[in-house]
């Protein structure tokens, strides 16, 4: 059984998509949640996003617990804050596929507005004696979501005569039941294991059960009610949603030695969300070729799969002054460690001129551990006096060196292999600053984030390499600030849908993600 399990792994991750190495299907909804709780969003309060994030060498700003938290030990007061976030994503998306006679491609537009909450915190700021070498001992408290992951893709075309994703499913069981991988006639699969994360495998098994695709016990080909010619016409449209994000709950000391240097550390709980959901109908629109069930009309196919986790993290941190303009700063983030609960049902309706029928599975629940990356960073900053400042960092996170290990089943290896030859490591480099005018503040930041993909799945352009532009403004009081933040990430991306030897479907997508954001600061007590 294991032999098979690894001979149908490897055929699953050899697909190709116009050249490329990929895989469309393999591990489909359990690696694109991978990859997505690998690259966080630059999110947090308004200062910290409108300056581009760089405030680990600044500080005095609560959205460092999830980045530097040696910048917390430069509050002398104790802070309260609360950041609401509106996001509008944007996706065009481009519905494109190849055949041996040329391509054609449909474009659609979406744009999705979520709202949530980026950030609250509180700081508990205590100031010790000028003659002690601890000169302040700072609490911190707080809740930064660190990714979004929401966004919704539309794809869709008119005329599909070159290879309807009926045609798919079939060529698929019938590809597995030649090499004793799939029981037909509606028995449960022989690879139980391999069924709780493949969602293609999933989707050919309620084809069969909805009818919409059979065979006999004398060929063991798989055949479907849409003829491979220009007779067999459908439309076709479709949909990926994701929705959820990571809000991670963090606990900080941090401490000042002498005012010049800061320390700080903090333990992370990430709250993990991500819910995946895939639809695609068929219309005929072309074929007049009829069964027992008469003429076929269309058929619904619906998938949720959805994953739920808590994490656990530390972060370390410290700070330097150089002199009264000049400071340096370094942080480490340990893996985070995930225990992730994963829930999936598929569905299918095949209606046909005399018959209609729907089927639908819920599959066990199951839970794994996933390991993330560990990241290491640094920066500096420069002020100008008490008219603003400047300020860069770097960071590096070792992607390929994230895990999945899923609970008494076999593959694990099979779906790392998959993550580590797909992801690459990356390199983000920020920049910003801000300008003050009395009690007026204005700020600007960069990002500039490199692909986390090897270089053999940039497909259609889609790398991955995600720009981030900032704009910022606020106003700062004795107690009370209130500040005002635009965000605008942008990168494109390659969503293989399905394919065969001679036709390729796929979505090359142009992704914008833009968050605008309000930070209510009050001040509550002052130092020494």
């Amino acid at each position: 059984m294991y032999k098979q399990f690894f001979i149908l792994i490897s055929s699953l991750l050899t697909l190709q998509v116009n050249g490329q190495t990929s895989a469309p299907d393999a591990f489909g909804s359990i690696i694109s949640m991978a990859e997505s709780v690998n690259t966080p969003t630059l999110m947090g309060t308004s200062r910290f996003v409108g300056s581009g994030g760089v405030l680990g060498s600044i500080g005095a700003d609560i959205s460092t617990l999830s980045t530097n938290p040696a910048g917390l030990g430069m509050f002398s007061r104790s802070e309260f804050e609360i950041t609401p976030n509106l996001q509008i994503n944007n996706v065009n998306a481009n519905y494109q596929y190849f055949t041996g006679s040329g391509s054609q491609s449909s474009i659609i537009d979406k744009n999705q507005p979520v709202f949530n909450l980026g950030s609250i915190g509180i700081v508990f700021a205590t100031r010790n004696g000028e003659n002690q070498a601890l000169r302040s001992s700072n609490v911190t408290i707080g809740l930064n979501r660190t990714a979004n992951f929401n966004r919704q893709i539309d794809f869709g075309v008119g005329n599909n005569s070159a290879y309807s994703y009926s045609n798919y499913l079939a060529d698929l069981a019938t590809d597995l039941t030649g090499r004793g991988l799939y029981v037909p006639f509606g028995s449960r699969p022989i690879l139980q294991d391999y069924a709780l994360f493949d969602n293609i495998y999933n989707r050919t098994l309620i084809a069969h059960e909805a009818e919409l695709i059979g065979t006999t016990n004398t060929t063991g080909v798989y055949a479907d009610p849409i003829p491979r010619n220009s007779s067999g016409r459908v439309t076709q449209f479709g949909s990926r949603k994701i929705r959820g994000g990571i809000d991670e709950l963090s606990v900080a000391w941090s401490g000042s030695i002498k005012d010049k240097g800061y320390v700080g550390v903090s333990l992370g709980i990430p709250f993990l969300k991500y819910h995946s959901e895939f639809s695609i109908s068929e219309d005929n629109t072309g074929s007049t070729v009829t069964n027992p069930y008469g003429k076929f009309n269309y058929f619904d196919l619906k998938e949720n799969d959805n994953y739920n986790g808590t994490g656990i993290n530390l972060k370390l941190g410290g700070l330097y002054k150089i002199n009264d303009q000049l400071k340096v700063s370094g942080y480490f983030h340990s893996p985070t460690l995930y225990k992730v609960t994963n829930t999936y049902t598929v569905s299918m309706v095949a209606n046909y001129q005399l018959s209609n029928n729907p089927n639908s599975r819920t599959l066990s629940e199951y839970e794994f551990d996933m390991i993330t990356p560990f990241k290491v960073g640094g920066g500096f900053s420069y002020l100008f006096g008490k008219k603003g400042f400047i300020g860069a960092e770097y960071e590096y996170s070792n992607l390929v060196n994230s895990s999945i290990d899923i609970k008494n089943v076999s593959g694990n290896n099979s779906i790392n292999s998959a993550l580590s030859a797909e992801q690459a490591n990356t390199h983000t480099l920020r920049i910003g600053g801000e300008f003050v005018v009395d009690v007026l503040r204005f700020r600007a930041g960069y990002n500039y984030r490199t692909s986390p993909l090897q270089s053999a799945y940039h497909v259609q352009g889609g790398n991955q390499i995600q720009q981030t532009l900032c704009f910022g403004a606020g106003i700062r009081g004795p107690e009370l600030s209130f500040d005002f933040a635009f965000q605008r990430q942008y990168y494109a991306d390659y969503n293989p849908v399905y394919d065969n030897t001679s036709s390729t479907f796929g979505i090359a997508t142009w992704n914008s993600q833009n968050n605008m954001m309000a930070t209510f600061n009050y001040r509550f007590n002052s130092g020494n």
